[in-house]
C-alpha cells in the first residue's frame, strides 16, 4: 500500500512548482525531515520554501539549509505555493499555522507524511506509517521509490531524524526497519559522528 502511495506523491510533487514544507520544532526527526526534503526536492529544480514554528535548536544547525529555515508566520502565505507538505507534524498545530490552517484554499493541496501513533489523518493526501521508526525512515523509503539521489548531505540528515527518534536505538522505536535504513544510510555518506556529537548531551 505505502508504495502505491509514494507513486501517488511522487505525481503530486512533480506536478508541483512551488512547495511548502513544514514540520514540528526542537527535533531531530522533524528538522532532518525538512532539510531532506529541502535538498531532495530542490534539486527537482521546484522552489522549496521550509517552515518551524521556532528557530532550529542549536544542536541542529550542523544540518545543511536550516539558515533557510522560517520561523516567522508572517512570511507565509498560501497563494505562494502549489502544495503543502507537512512531514513529522502530528497533528496540524504543531506546525505553527493552526491560525491560518482553515483559510487554506481548497485547490491548495495538503500532505501529512508522518509516523506517530495520534495522527488524526488531517491532510487531503495522508501518509502515515504508524509502525515507521521515524518519519525520516518513511522519507528514506520514498526517495528510494522515487529514484531521488540520496548523497551524504541527504543520508545525514535522514539519519539524525532516525538517532533522534529511536535514541540512538535505545528506546522502543528501534526495530529492524531503524537499524537496516540506518545501515544504509551509513554506505551512502552519513555523518554518523558529527550527528552522535550535537544530538548526544
Amino acid at each position: 500500500m505505502l508504495i502505491q502511495q509514494f507513486k501517488q506523491l511522487t505525481h503530486l510533487v512533480e506536478n508541483a512548482q512551488r512547495i511548502l514544507v513544514v514540520s514540528h520544532a526542537n527535533c531531530g526527526d522533524a528538522t532532518g525531515a525538512v532539510t531532506a526534503c529541502d535538498i531532495v526536492l530542490s534539486r527537482l529544480g521546484k522552489t522549496i520554501t521550509t517552515f518551524l514554528p521556532k528557530p532550529v535548536s542549536a544542536s541542529l544547525q550542523f544540518l545543511p539549509l536550516t539558515e533557510r529555515i522560517l520561523s516567522d508566520v508572517a512570511k507565509i502565505r498560501w497563494p505562494d505555493y502549489d502544495l503543502v507538505l507537512c512531514v513529522d507534524a502530528g497533528e496540524p498545530k504543531l506546525t505553527g499555522l493552526f491560525d491560518m490552517w482553515h483559510s487554506r484554499p481548497a485547490t491548495l493541496p495538503l500532505v501529512n507524511f508522518d509516523h506517530h501513533l495520534t495522527n488524526p489523518e488531517y491532510g487531503d493526501f495522508n501518509i502515515v506509517n504508524k509502525a515507521a521508526p521515524a518519519t525520516c525512515a518513511m522519507l528514506y523509503e520514498w526517495f528510494v521509490s522515487a529514484g531521488y539521489l540520496i548523497d551524504r548531505r541527504v543520508a545525514t540528515c535522514l539519519l539524525t531524524g532516525i538517532l533522534t527518534d529511536t535514541g540512538t536505538f535505545l528506546n522502543s522505536a528501534t526495530n529492524e526497519v531503524a537499524l537496516q535504513t540506518a545501515s544504509t544510510l551509513l554506505l551512502a555518506g552519513a555523518q554518523v559522528g558529527v550527528v552522535l556529537e550535537k544530538i548526544i548531551h
